[in-house]
C-alpha cells in the first residue's frame, strides 16, 4: 500500500459582507432528484443538504451528490425517502427515515445505518455529553452516545414502575425535553418523566395529587432557573427538580395548545381561545392575558438573529416578526410548506415544489429611488444632477428635488463631460450647464463652428475641452467655454490618410502624465503624443510581445496612479491591463483573476483601491486582489453609463439608465473573507477508468497498485461567491505549485 499525504493551497479573490433585502420569496435554483422537499440544513463545512421523497441531495460549491438507498449495501442510506435531517453540534450530518437513523461519514462517504423499530420523529442532543435522544412514534426513546452506538432504548412497562410512562412519542420534539448534568426531563401525552442518567431509570407521574396534574396529556415543559415549568392541557405547574417536589399550580381558564418561550425569557401560554404571558414570582405562577393578536397562530416557531418565524406544515404562508412581535410580515410561499430552517443569514423553506427562501434585507447596495431614469449622472458640491430625456434634474444631499427643468435637447444622443460646477455635452452642437447658476446655454459652440462633425466622445484635460469625431479630434480651450459670445478658438487635429496620418481618429479616453499624452481609439489602439495630438511619439499594438506593447486592439478607459506610476488600460474582450512607466512594461489582469468579465468601461481611484466597472457588476483591486461587487451584494445589473462610478463622501455611486446605486465604503472594509476547504469525496481511478471512493482517514489515504489517477472533489465552507474560488496544487516533493484554475476537482 502507498501512503499519500496531499496539501492543497487556495486563494480566494472575495469580499463578503452579507446583510440582507426587502424580503421576498424566491426559488433557490437546485437541480433537485424530486421537488418534494422534506427538509434542509447546511453543515458548518458548507454542504447544503435537501431531504426528499426520492432520495437524499448534497449541494457543494456548484455541484451536487445524489444518495439512495441500495438495501444490498449496509453503507448506503436506510431508505431513499428523507423525512428529516439533523445536524448535531460536531457537525454530524443524520437523516431520519421510515427505518431510523442514516450517519454520514464524510470520511469514508458512506453511512452508519441505525435500525429502529418504528419511524423517528425527532432527535434532541444532550449539550452535556452530546448523547442524542431520539423519539419514535411508538416505540419509545432510543438513546445514541456520542460515538453514534445505541446505548438504550427505553419503552413503557407496565410491569416496571422504572420504565418511560408511553411508548408514543409521536409528538415529541425539542420542547419535549430537558437535560440537566445528571437529569432528563421528558414530557409526553402519558405523563411527566424524570430520566437519572447515572441508574438509567425513569420517574414517572401522572395526574394526581402529588403531581398536581389534573390530566396525563404534558403539552411542553420549559426550564426556569433551578425548577421545570410544565403545561400540561389543564394547568401550569412549577416542579422543584433540586428538592425533587411540586411546589404550585394554576389552572388555565382555556384548553392549553402550546408553550414557548422567546428573547428575555420571555413565556408565552396559548389556548384555544387566547394567548397568556407566564411570570413567576416566589414561586407563584401568574398569567397574565395578552391583549394582542401580534402572535401568530402557528404550531412552528423559528428562531433567526433578528426575526421569528411562524408557520405550520401544509401551508403556504410564513408569518415574520420582530422579538418584540412587531412589524409582523406575512409571505406567501408557491408551494407547501414542510420544513423551514435558519443557517446564520440563510433561510430554507423546504416544500413540495422544490427549496425556497427570503431575499436578504439591508443589502450594502441600495438604490437611489428618486430617480428611475438617467442619461447622464454627476455629483457637485453634495448635488446629484441627472440628464434624462430632455431634463435636467438637480437633488440635494436629502435627495430633495432642488430644480427641474426641460428642454428642447434630446439628451439621450449626447456625449457628457465635466469641469467642476460645468457639464459639457453635445452631438452635432456643444452645449453647457452651469450648476451653480441653474443656467443651460444651448448650442454654446453651434456644429458650423467645428465642420459639423458628429462628436462621439467629449474628455476635460489641461484646461481644454478635447472632441473627438469620425475624423480626429478638436480642442477648445476653457476660456472659449466659459466667456458668453467669445471668439471661439479651436485647435483642429484633422486626420488625413497622406498628409496627417498619424493624428489619432478620434479617441475613447487619452490621459495626460506629464507632457506626453495617451490616447486610445479603435483604429490604431494605444498611442503617445508628446505635448500635443500633431507629435506623434509611438504605438502600442501588439506585435507578438506582451511585455512592450498592448495584446489587445480595443482599449478603452484610462486612468494613472501617480503613486504606482503605472498607467491603467481598460480594454473590451482582453481584461485590464497594467502599464508601468519605470519599466515601460505590460502586465495583465482577466477573469483568470477574478475579473468579472474581461471588459473595463470606467474607473474609479480612491486611496488603496481602485474600482472599474466590468461586465454586470463592479471589480476593484486591494492588496494585490481582484474583488468584486455583484447582485450577491444587492447591485442590479443595469446598463451602466460610461461615467457610471462615482464618489460621494464615503459611499460609491453607481449610474446607469434605469437607476442610480450606491454603496458604504465601510461594507467593504467590515468584508470576511474567512473560507475552508474541505474534501467532499475521493475518488480513485484504474487504468480501465473504473471509480472507486478512497477513504480519508486522519488526512491520509492509502492507494493499492491498481489505483493510476486520484480525483479530489473540494468545495469551500463559504458559498458566498464560491465560484471565485481557485486552486492551487503543491508537491511536497520540489514545491512546485500547480494552478488548477477555479476547478475545484484536482486530479
Amino acid at each position: 500500500m502507498r501512503n499519500f499525504i496531499i496539501k492543497i493551497i487556495t486563494k480566494l479573490f472575495v469580499f463578503c459582507n452579507i446583510i440582507f433585502l426587502n424580503a421576498q420569496t424566491q426559488d433557490i435554483n437546485l437541480q433537485l432528484s424530486s421537488l418534494n422537499v422534506l427538509d434542509v440544513k447546511k453543515q458548518q463545512n458548507g454542504v447544503i443538504w435537501v431531504a426528499t421523497n426520492e432520495g437524499l441531495n448534497a449541494f457543494y460549491d456548484d455541484e451536487k451528490y445524489v444518495f439512495y438507498s441500495n438495501i444490498q449495501d449496509s453503507l448506503s442510506i436506510l431508505n431513499s425517502k428523507v423525512d428529516h435531517l439533523v445536524v448535531t453540534s460536531s457537525d454530524n450530518l443524520i437523516a431520519l427515515t421510515q427505518d431510523g437513523l442514516s450517519i454520514f461519514n464524510s470520511e469514508a462517504f458512506n453511512f452508519t445505518q441505525i435500525k429502529l423499530n418504528s419511524k423517528p420523529v425527532s432527535v434532541v442532543e444532550d449539550s452535556y455529553n452530546s448523547n442524542l435522544w431520539v423519539a419514535t412514534e411508538n416505540s419509545g426513546y432510543y438513546l445514541i452516545n456520542n460515538k453514534f452506538e445505541l446505548e438504550g432504548h427505553f419503552t413503557f412497562d407496565p410491569l416496571s414502575p422504572l420504565s418511560i410512562s408511553t411508548s408514543n412519542l409521536a409528538k415529541n420534539d425539542s420542547k419535549s425535553i430537558i437535560f440537566s448534568e445528571d437529569k432528563v426531563f421528558i414530557a409526553t401525552v402519558n405523563g411527566f418523566n424524570i430520566f437519572d442518567k447515572k441508574l438509567k431509570t425513569f420517574k414517572r407521574f401522572f395526574k394526581g395529587k402529588k403531581s398536581l396534574f389534573s390530566t396525563n396529556n404534558i403539552i411542553g415543559i420549559k426550564k426556569h432557573e433551578d425548577k421545570i415549568l410544565i403545561a400540561t392541557q389543564a394547568e401550569i405547574v412549577l416542579y422543584d427538580y433540586k428538592n425533587i417536589k411540586f411546589l404550585n399550580s394554576v389552572s388555565s381558564p382555556f384548553s392549553i395548545t402550546t408553550l414557548n418561550t422567546f428573547l428575555n425569557d420571555l413565556t408565552i401560554l396559548s389556548t384555544n381561545v387566547k394567548k397568556f404571558k407566564i411570570s413567576i414570582k416566589e414561586n407563584e405562577i401568574i398569567l397574565n392575558p395578552l391583549n394582542t393578536n401580534s402572535i401568530p397562530e402557528k404550531r412552528n416557531i423559528t428562531f433567526s438573529k433578528e426575526h421569528l418565524y411562524f408557520w405550520n406544515e401544509s401551508s403556504s404562508f410564513i408569518s415574520q416578526t420582530d422579538y418584540d412581535f412587531l412589524n409582523n410580515k406575512v409571505f406567501k410561499i408557491d408551494g407547501l410548506i414542510n420544513s423551514l430552517t435558519i443557517n446564520q443569514d440563510d433561510v430554507f423553506i423546504g416544500t413540495n415544489n422544490g427549496v425556497k427562501t427570503l431575499n436578504k434585507d439591508n443589502s450594502s447596495v441600495s438604490s437611489f429611488s428618486e430617480i428611475r431614469t438617467s442619461e447622464f449622472f454627476y455629483l457637485h458640491n453634495n448635488q446629484y444632477v441627472n440628464f434624462t430625456n430632455n431634463s435636467i434634474e438637480i437633488y440635494d444631499s436629502s435627495s430633495k428635488k432642488i430644480y427641474d427643468s426641460k428642454f428642447s435637447v434630446d439628451f439621450s444622443k449626447m456625449s457628457f463631460e465635466t469641469d467642476q460646477n460645468l457639464i459639457f455635452f453635445g452631438n452635432q452642437n456643444i452645449h453647457l450647464f452651469d450648476i451653480d447658476k441653474r443656467k443651460f446655454y444651448k448650442s454654446k459652440i453651434p456644429g458650423n463652428l467645428f465642420k459639423n462633425y458628429s462628436i462621439d466622445k467629449l474628455k476635460f484635460l489641461d484646461s481644454k475641452l478635447y472632441v473627438s469625431h469620425d475624423n480626429g479630434v478638436f480642442e477648445v480651450p476653457i476660456e472659449t467655454l466659459k466667456l458668453i459670445n467669445s471668439e471661439t478658438e479651436i485647435i483642429f487635429y484633422d486626420y488625413n490618410e497622406l498628409l496627417n496620418s498619424s493624428v489619432p481618429r478620434g479617441f475613447v479616453d487619452l490621459v495626460k502624465i506629464g507632457t506626453s499624452l495617451y490616447v486610445t481609439n479603435q483604429q490604431s489602439g494605444l498611442s503617445l503624443y508628446e505635448n500635443d495630438l500633431n507629435s506623434f511619439v509611438k504605438n502600442f499594438k501588439f506585435d507578438g510581445d506582451p511585455l512592450k506593447t498592448l495584446a489587445s486592439s480595443t482599449p478603452t478607459k484610462l486612468l494613472y496612479n501617480e503613486n504606482e506610476e503605472v498607467l491603467y488600460v481598460g480594454t473590451i474582450g482582453s481584461g485590464l491591463f497594467k502599464y508601468n512607466l519605470r519599466d515601460t512594461a505590460f502586465s495583465n489582469l482577466s477573469i483568470e483573476d477574478g475579473m468579472l468579465s474581461n471588459n473595463v468601461y470606467d474607473f474609479l481611484q480612491i486611496p488603496g483601491k481602485l474600482f472599474f466597472q466590468s461586465g454586470t457588476g463592479i471589480n476593484f483591486l486591494e492588496g494585490g486582489l481582484i474583488k468584486n461587487i455583484t447582485n450577491e451584494d444587492g447591485l442590479s445589473p443595469v446598463s451602466f453609463h460610461n461615467k457610471s462610478l462615482h464618489l460621494n463622501d464615503d459611499n460609491i455611486m453607481i449610474s446607469g439608465n434605469e437607476s442610480i446605486q450606491s454603496f458604504p465604503l465601510s461594507s467593504i472594509s467590515s468584508s470576511n473573507d474567512i473560507f475552508n476547504i474541505n474534501t467532499f469525496n475521493i475518488v480513485g481511478i484504474d487504468e480501465l477508468n473504473n471509480k472507486k471512493i478512497i477513504p480519508l482517514n486522519n488526512d491520509k489515504i492509502d492507494i493499492d497498485y491498481q489505483t493510476k489517477s486520484i480525483l479530489f472533489d473540494l468545495y469551500s465552507d463559504n458559498t458566498y461567491k464560491s465560484n471565485q474560488l481557485k486552486y492551487f496544487v503543491e508537491k511536497v516533493d520540489d514545491n512546485e505549485i500547480i494552478k488548477n484554475g477555479y476547478n475545484n476537482q484536482v486530479q
